[in-house]
C-alpha cells in the first residue's frame, strides 16, 4: 500500500530531527573542542608530527621571536623564563576566542593537542606547543590557556595590557601605567603588592569602577587566596542589608599577572576605598587606620579625604581617639552619639564571625559623613582581611579560633562596657537576623565555592603555588613570628604552603564558627533577658 503523504513528511521531519540531535550531541561531546574538522585552533593550522617535521626541515631553531606572535593583532602576554604565552579564555563557552597570527612568517600548532576538552585543557594547566616559522628559522613556544584575565605590566612604569574573555569574545585593555610597591610589613615579602596608577586616564576593568587608581594585591599571605575575597563580599552584603550610607568596602577580581615578562601568579585587582567609592562630599572625612591606634595614637591614622588636614578632619580624629582608644572615662551616651550604631553592630559581628584580629582597630577605614544637623557620626569599614576566617598571625587553622568567645571590635568592646545588657541584646538580634540571609552557611560556603571554582577551574590556583610554594615571613624586625607553626615544617625557605593549608580548612571553620556563635548568642540573650 502506498504511503500517505502526511506520513512521508512526518518521516522526513523525523530524519531531520534525528540528524540534528546527532550533530548537537557530537558538538557537546567534543566536536567544538578544537575545531579539528578543519584542523585549526585560534585560526591557525594544527599539524600532526609528520607534517610538522616537513615544515621544520632545513630550518634552524632560534630564539627571541616572541614579539612576532600576535593575538588579534596585539602582543601576547609572555613569560621569558619558561618561554610561555598566556591566553585567557571564557570558561563558560565551548569555542575559543581570538585569532593568532605571525608577523613575517607563520605559526602552527602541534596537532597532539587535540585530545582534551576545553575545560580540561584549562583546569589541568596543560602546556601546548606553538611553532613560529619565518625565514630560515623557527622557534617553539609553550602556551597556557587560562580561565582568568591576564594582566601584563612593566615596573616601575610602562605599558599595561589586560586581556580577558567573556561571552562577547576576547577583549584587550591598554594603558600607560606606573607601579609602586605598597604595604607596610608586606613590603618585605617575595611576592609584592603594588599601587597601579594609569597615567593616561581612567578605565573600567572587569566590571569594576571607572578609575585611574588601582591596587594589585599579591595575596601572598592570604592562604588559599580567598580570605580577602570572601571577607569583602560578606561585608558588602551586610552593608547592603542595613540603612547606613557609605559603609561598603572594595571589590576585587582575580587576575594572573606578568611583570616585566615574568610570570608572577594570581593577584587581586582591587578598587580603592576612597572618596569616589563612598560618594563623599565637602565636609565629610575619611581616615585609613593603618596601625594599632591605642599604641600609636595620631600617627596610626592616615587622612584619605580631604586631601589636606583641616579643623574638621582633626576634630574627627581627636574625638575618635579620645572616646574609643584611650583610658579616659566616657559615657555610653557620648560614645553612641558619635557612631552610626547599626554599622558599629555589623562591624563588631564581622570581627566576631571572622576572628579578624588585624581588623579590631587596624586595617580599617573610618568614615565621618556630615549631617544636616552638623554632626558627623562615624562608620567603620574593614580592609586587608587576609588574617580572617580562622587564620590569624600564622596560627594556621588553629581550631581554638572556632570557639573564641570575644573578638569584637574596639568600638564594640567600648559599647559593651557602657551597656552590656543592651548591646549584647542588639548584637544577638542583628546576628540572628543576618543568619537568615547574608550569614547563612549556604550563602557563605556558596561564595567560597564560587571563588575556589574560579581559581581551580582556571588552572591559576595551581600555577600560583607552583610559583610561590613557600610562605616566608621576611627578615629583620618586620619579620613575622613563625613559632606558632610546627618547627619541623619551617625551613630556610619558609613554610611550605601545602603543609599548612587545605581548602577544606576554611569550610570547617565556617561551619564550626556559625554553630558556636549561634549557641553563644542564645546564651547572651538568656543572660540579658
Amino acid at each position: 500500500m502506498p504511503k500517505k503523504p502526511g506520513n512521508n513528511a512526518t518521516e522526513k521531519r523525523g530524519y531531520l530531527i534525528g540528524a540534528l540531535i546527532v550533530i548537537l550531541t557530537a558538538a557537546l561531546l567534543g566536536g567544538l573542542v578544537f575545531y579539528y574538522g578543519s584542523h585549526r585552533f585560534f585560526g591557525i593550522p594544527c599539524a600532526n608530527d609528520s607534517a610538522l617535521e616537513k615544515n621544520l626541515a632545513g630550518l634552524s631553531e632560534v630564539s627571541g621571536l616572541e614579539g612576532k606572535v600576535l593575538l588579534d593583532g596585539g602582543s601576547v602576554p609572555y613569560d621569558s623564563e619558561t618561554n610561555t604565552f598566556y591566553i585567557p579564555q571564557n570558561m563558560g563557552s565551548f569555542g575559543y576566542d581570538g585569532v593568532l597570527s605571525a608577523e613575517g612568517g607563520e605559526v602552527l600548532w602541534n596537532r597532539g593537542i587535540s585530545e582534551k576538552s576545553k575545560q580540561s585543557l584549562i583546569s589541568d594547566g596543560d602546556e601546548l606547543q606553538l611553532f613560529y616559522i619565518g625565514g630560515s628559522g623557527y622557534e617553539k613556544f609553550n602556551v597556557i590557556i587560562t580561565g582568568l584575565p591576564v594582566l601584563a605590566a612593566e615596573r616601575p612604569s610602562g605599558e599595561m595590557q589586560l586581556l580577558y574573555a567573556d561571552r562577547n569574545g576576547l577583549h584587550r585593555c591598554s594603558a600607560e601605567e606606573t607601579l609602586e610597591v605598597r604595604g607596610s610589613r608586606s613590603k618585605i615579602y617575595e611576592k609584592k603588592s603594588y599601587n597601579l596608577k594609569l597615567t593616561d586616564g581612567k578605565q573600567s576593568f572587569l566590571g569594576l569602577r571607572n578609575d585611574e587608581d588601582w591596587i594589585l594585591n599579591a595575596l601572598y599571605d592570604d592562604m588559599g587566596l580567598v580570605h580577602n575575597a570572601l571577607s569583602y563580599r560578606i561585608w558588602n552584603e551586610m552593608a547592603a542589608n542595613n540603612d547606613i550610607k557609605s559603609d561598603n568596602t572594595a571589590e576585587q577580581k582575580f587576575v594572573e599577572v606578568l611583570f616585566d615578562g615574568g610570570y608572577s601568579g594570581v593577584y587581586a585587582l582591587t578598587e580603592r576605598v576612597d572618596k569616589k567609592q563612598l560618594s563623599l562630599n565637602k565636609g565629610d572625612v575619611l581616615y585609613k587606620v593603618r596601625d594599632w591606634v591605642k599604641d600609636s595614637g595620631k600617627d596610626a591614622m592616615k587622612l584619605v579625604y580631604p586631601d589636606e588636614p583641616d579643623a574638621d578632619s582633626e576634630a574627627v580624629r581627636d574625638f575618635f581617639i579620645s572616646r574609643f582608644c584611650s583610658d579616659e572615662a566616657v559615657t555610653y551616651e557620648d560614645q553612641r552619639s558619635l557612631l552610626e550604631y547599626e554599622n558599629a553592630l555589623d562591624y563588631a559581628l564581622f570581627c566576631q564571625l571572622t576572628v579578624a584580629g588585624d581588623n579590631l582597630l587596624k586595617n580599617s577605614f573610618l568614615v565621618a559623613t556630615l549631617r544636616d544637623d552638623g554632626t558627623r557620626p562615624i562608620v567603620e569599614i574593614p580592609w586587608d582581611c587576609n588574617n580572617t576566617w580562622g587564620i590569624w598571625e600564622l596560627a594556621f587553622q588553629n581550631q581554638d579560633f572556632i570557639t573564641e568567645e570575644a573578638c569584637f571590635s574596639t568600638v564594640g568592646d567600648r559599647l559593651i562596657e557602657g551597656d552590656e545588657a543592651g548591646t549584647y541584646a542588639d548584637l544577638a538580634d542583628r546576628w540572628f537576623e543576618l543568619r537568615r540571609s547574608v550569614l547563612s552557611e549556604e550563602n557563605i560556603t556558596g561564595i567560597l565555592d564560587e571563588n575556589f571554582a574560579e581559581l581551580h577551574n582556571s588552572g591559576a590556583y595551581e600555577r600560583n603555588y607552583e610559583k610561590w610554594p613557600y610562605y616566608h615571613p621576611g627578615e629583620g624586625e618586620e619579620a613575622e613570628d613563625m613559632t606558632t607553626i610546627d618547627p619541623s615544617l619551617v625551613t630556610e625557605k619558609g613554610v611550605k604552603i601545602s603543609d599548612i593549608w587545605q581548602d577544606e580548612y576554611i569550610y570547617e571553620y565556617v561551619r564550626g564558627r556559625l554553630s558556636f556563635l549561634d549557641g553563644w548568642f542564645e546564651e547572651k540573650q538568656k543572660e540579658n533577658q
